[in-house]
């Protein structure tokens, strides 16, 4: 198992936003994959996640990625499209609905 997770960490990356000493912001990139972006509600429509997600488009510029798709929410679609990206589809998990978004990128678009 440990072998399993250090394979995954050198195609992981993972990046956080620190305010005063607390973590306040979380996003992160598997492959072409955006994940895990999280900003604590306090810290909300600051640019705190506007300047994750440039950190994750840098990374994936840096390692030739040249499309990035991430699961969205409803509520963060929003956010994404204002990000540049664009509906790819939905889809349902039982009651849980899915958007999931796609962004072209190139090396100048950082």
């Amino acid at each position: 198992m440990p072998d399993k997770v250090a394979a995954s960490l050198q195609k992981w990356h993972a990046f956080t936003a620190v305010t005063d000493g607390l973590v306040v912001g979380t996003a992160s990139l598997s492959d072409h994959v955006v994940k895990s972006v999280f900003v604590h509600p306090d810290f909300q429509r600051r640019g705190v996640a506007t300047r994750l997600m440039a950190a994750v488009e840098s990374a994936a510029v840096a390692n030739l990625v040249r499309r990035l798709d991430v699961q969205s929410s409803i509520t963060a679609q929003p956010f994404y499209a204002k990000c540049g990206f664009v509906v790819v589809r939905e889809e349902t998990y039982g009651e849980e609905r899915t958007i999931v978004m796609s962004k072209t990128i190139s090396p100048t678009s950082e």
